[in-house]
């Protein structure tokens, strides 16, 4: 046999390892990995470091002492005035086993007598110059004593000629490395890392020979954990992160990972790194970073070891021990999507045929179970059978029997391909083709089909009567007949699995119809029709039980089905969800079942069903601000607490792992809702009153007899309430009586400020139609025709009459353009020039490029300041001609106006204080018309008088710029 060289190597530890790791179901639930606890003998569960001594035993760090075992026991050392917290454990040359504390404590146990010594030489050097933390790692340099570190120092391998390679990474400056010798005497001292960034060194024999520095490690995923060094290679592992630096070529290749990893970095057979992580337990990676193979993710791995027979140890933080039988490639969950899809076994040999093409084949020596994975990639197989007590590979092309089966290279394996199939039968082998026909060594009548198709599945290892199954149709073959039958059946029936009940009658389980009892190629009924087992993809018979492998889980029924057909769900017995089965075999007085990830061993006898139903008890109601444990009486909870948690707890007479729930509220619910978590969640109630109702199931499938009943109510929020509703109206109301009050006032206020404003426009009408200007206008008219000029009254009477006009017409409006202004204050000028009989002298400059045209101005404003200008100005000048200047100009929103005269100035004279107060009251109307506009909201307006440097008076006027509307001035 190919394997009869790894069983030799593991007779002399399975003497050591007389260990029942099949005596609890628990224990080998996974054939991944068996675990070792507080209940085997360990004194904790938190385990730190391990190592093996030369008798084969494990020594354990653990948080509580050091632990010893010797394949069937553990037995529990504290150290002598010690930290009973060991952090580890490092093998010296001479055999010694060298362990220290949490507190820098360093002490030797002796293998035979167990006594423990202690080492103050160390404890003081390291109290003195360790003080930065507990050390990391302690390595022996051959016979001239061991290395220790502290800090982020990290892995040191010793080659074959006592050199030993320190490979230190620094994140910060006080980081030691010492040596030290067996009498714990320091020999060597280094502190290292005195860059300011973090850099990677390499001693051998105490001399530094490498320094690599990478300034931008600083942005890696985390510190740096651990790091070994594998020929060229470094493998740096961070956080969250994997780093491998090639030495020689200085390439980094960096790969992110989604876990957190442990401080636990090893070699593993060689070619692959085992890494230890927080939530997915032991990952194995090749040395291009790929995941290979990983494990089950129930543990968080501290330490690795690996013993001399290829077992693989590994500590745990809450799991205690754990181990891996004989890896050859591993026991541990094999490849992704490599599954079992068909068993069989012969004697002590259970061969599986997987989904990628490989085959697992386990042994049984005494209470130690081995494994190995072999991959052919000669052939595609996608089963293995048994017939006559040889084993066959069913593949898609072939079917290949052979006596003596074994993987060895050198053993023949044979076949047909095309589509031919050989069976070994007790008459020789025989030969069906694709379309089913059967030919004896002188072929006979086929056997007509509806379907041609490929014979897939055989079952039933039984002397007379077989079924076999293919993806379309079904066969019953009768050896003695020598004839196949088709199975007539309208859904078309696909044949997975057969057991022999009594004669000629079979229970069958098939793809789409479920569990069928039939004699011979006819159907007589469909066993547990409502159970949902659609889907069968495996039988067996166990101690008078038939268990089936189906779509919904494991189950298993008495032998008297037909009159005792209460089935068993064994998923929750046997503690996991409900995964489909893939496979079924009994076996070894076991039953092997598969799933999609693990392969399960187990013994139903050994385990005690618990009828006893669950009790309920101790159940607490979590709100976002209170927990609440008293139901004497309801709970009342406001709108703003109507999330819960319910968090119950159950009162178990057998294993409390996965315990079920259902639950409703009663007065809303229906239906029942199922949970394996807690705890349960209710978001966002709406208000009302509640009545929650909770069973509990164990594992076993028994529920508790009577609801746990919680009454609650939740309360309407505020703004629900009749006295709110009522509230917010007359608030409502008050605020809109308020406002039309408002309103009201406003509508006023702005009816009388218009009244004002068409008041003082009036009031500017009647001083435009000055009665000395109106006189004096009438007398120049008469002077005139007394004269006999007759054409000169004339024109004066047709300009006089163009301006009244005009100061009517633009009287009306409330604004009209600048332009229109200034036209008329042209006619005025020239009316003004003939009633004086003297040409005034006036400009009108303008620095805006925009047509004065578009801008408005309140009509009756520039006409009063320009009569000011000539009476009070111009027309008191005796020595020099008079200058009226007029300069309009734009400034970000407003247009300023300036009327300038060279008259006298008005704070000149005692006599100029009169025309001063003439000035002023004259233009205090055009004052309060611009407070008015001010008032009404409609920009800024605003005049100033003041008197020129070079004499005379200048008015200015600030305006919005105030666009005039196209079709006609405004009247509103």
């Amino acid at each position: 046999m190919r394997f009869l060289s790894y069983i030799l190597s593991l007779i002399f530890f399975a003497g050591h390892l007389n260990v029942g790791l099949c005596q609890q179901e628990e224990r080998v639930a996974d054939m991944h990995s068996v675990f070792f606890t507080v209940g085997d003998g360990l004194p904790s569960n938190e385990l730190y470091d391990l190592e093996s001594d030369s008798l084969g035993r494990l020594w354990i760090c653990t948080d509580n002492g050091v632990s010893v075992f010797d394949g069937s026991n553990f037995k529990t050392i504290f150290p002598v005035d010690c930290s009973p917290v060991v952090l580890g454990v490092e093998k010296g040359p001479d055999g010694r086993l060298v362990f220290w504390t949490v507190k820098g404590e360093f002490f030797y146990i002796n293998e035979f007598n167990l006594s423990i010594e202690r080492i103050p030489q160390l404890d003081s050097t390291n109290k003195k110059r360790y003080g930065y933390g507990p050390i990391t790692q302690l390595s022996f340099y051959e016979s001239s004593g061991f290395v220790s570190t502290a800090g982020l120092c990290s892995r040191f391998s010793i080659d074959n000629y006592g050199n030993y390679n320190a490979l230190a990474m620094v994140k910060r400056r006080k980081n030691l490395l010492q040596v030290h010798d067996n009498f714990g005497e320091l020999w060597y001292d280094h502190q290292f890392g005195r860059e300011p960034y973090t850099q990677i060194e390499f001693y051998q024999n105490g001399e530094l020979v490498v320094r690599d520095s990478f300034k931008y490690m600083t942005t890696w995923a985390g510190k740096p954990i651990r790091a070994i060094l594998v020929d060229k290679n470094i493998f740096i592992m961070l956080n969250r992160q994997i780093m491998k630096i090639n030495r020689v070529t200085k390439e980094i290749v960096v790969k992110d990972f989604p876990y957190s990893f442990t401080p636990s970095l090893d070699i593993f057979e060689d070619s692959l790194l085992v890494i230890g992580t927080h939530t997915e337990g032991l990952l194995f990676l090749d040395f291009e970073l790929n995941v290979k193979r990983t494990t089950a993710k129930n543990f968080t791995p501290t330490s690795f070891l690996m013993d001399q027979s290829g077992n693989f140890w590994f500590t745990t933080l809450e799991n205690g021990l754990g181990m891996i039988m004989h890896q050859k490639l591993s026991l541990i969950n094999t490849e992704i999507n490599n599954y079992p899809t068909s068993m069989e076994s012969q004697g002590d040999t259970l061969y599986s045929v997987n989904n990628d093409n490989s085959i697992t084949v386990y042994y049984n020596l005494g209470q130690v179970w081995f494994k190995d994975l072999i991959t052919l990639s000669k052939f595609s197989f996608s089963r293995v059978l048994k017939l006559n007590d040889e084993i066959g590979l069913y593949g898609d092309d072939d079917l290949i029997i052979h006596s003596g089966f074994s993987l060895s290279p050198n053993n023949t394996v044979f076949g047909e391909r095309n589509g031919v199939h050989i069976l070994n039968l007790d008459n020789g082998y025989s030969v069906y083709n694709d379309s089913t026909d059967y030919y004896e060594p002188v072929r006979v009548t086929p056997q007509p089909t509806s379907k041609s198709t490929k014979i897939r599945y055989s079952n039933v290892d039984h002397p007379i009567h077989n079924y076999f199954g293919s993806f379309y149709n079904s066969y019953y073959f009768n050896r003695d007949e020598k004839k196949m039958y088709l199975i007539d059946d309208q859904y078309g029936v696909d044949i997975r699995s057969a057991v022999h009940v009594k004669e000629d009658t079979f229970i069958v389980g098939t793809k789409r119809r479920g569990l069928l009892l039939m004699q011979r190629q006819n159907i007589v009924k469909q066993l547990f029709p409502k159970s949902g087992l659609s889907s069968i993809q495996g039988l067996a018979w166990h101690n008078e039980q038939l268990y089936i492998a189906s779509n919904l889980g494991l189950y298993s029924v008495h032998k008297d089905f037909l009159s005792k057909n209460k089935l068993i769900h064994w998923n929750p017995i046997l503690g996991f969800d409900n995964w489909p089965i893939k496979n079924i075999k009994s076996w070894n007085n076991k039953l092997v079942v598969t799933t999609t990830d693990k392969t399960i061993f187990f013994d139903p006898g050994e385990i005690k069903f618990q009828r006893t139903p669950p009790k309920i008890y101790n159940v607490s109601v979590s709100t976002a601000f209170d927990t609440i444990a008293d139901f004497n009486s309801p709970i009342r909870l406001p709108v703003s607490q109507s999330k819960i948690e319910i968090n119950p707890s159950v009162v178990h007479y057998s294993n409390k792992v996965k315990t079920r729930f259902k639950y409703r509220l009663a007065e809303h619910d229906t239906n029942w809702s199922y949970a394996a978590s807690l705890p349960i969640v209710y978001n966002s109630l709406s208000p009302g009153e509640y009545t929650f109702e909770l069973y509990a199931q164990n594992r076993f499938g028994v529920w508790s007899r009577s609801p746990f009943k919680i009454l609650f109510s939740v309360h309407e929020p505020y703004y629900s309430t009749w006295w709110f509703t009522s509230l917010i109206v007359l608030v409502l109301f008050v605020i809109g009586l308020v406002f039309y009050r408002f309103q009201l006032g406003q509508y006023r206020q702005q009816s009388a400020l218009k009244i004002k404003t068409i008041e003082a426009g009036n009031k500017a009408l009647s001083l435009q139609l000055n009665p000395h200007f109106v006189f004096n206008s009438l007398n120049s008219v008469v002077t005139a025709i007394s004269e006999d000029d007759t054409k000169g009254a004339i024109r004066f009477v047709s300009k006089l009459s163009r301006l009244m006009r005009g100061i009517f017409d633009r009287s009306q409006y409330q604004f009209v353009s600048i332009q229109e202004e200034l036209e008329s204050l042209k006619q005025y000028l020239e009316l003004e020039s003939l009633r004086l009989g003297k040409s005034l002298n006036y400009s009108i400059t303008q620095s805006s490029t925009h047509n004065l045209s578009k801008y408005s101005i309140p009509p009756l404003i520039l006409q009063p300041i320009i009569e000011n200008a000539i009476w009070h100005g111009v027309l008191r000048l005796e020595d020099k001609p008079g200058k009226i200047l007029i300069d309009i100009q734009e400034e970000k929103g407003s247009i300023i106006i300036r009327v300038c005269d060279n008259g006298p100035s008005i704070e000149t004279t005692s006599a100029a204080s009169k025309v001063k107060k003439n000035r002023i009251s004259s233009l205090s109307l055009i004052r309060e018309r611009f407070e008015l506009l001010n008032q009404l909201n409609m920009g800024h307006w605003n005049l100033a008088l003041k008197k020129r440097d070079e004499g005379g008076v200048e008015v200015t006027i600030c305006i919005p710029k105030l666009l005039t509307d196209t079709n006609e001035n405004t009247n509103n």
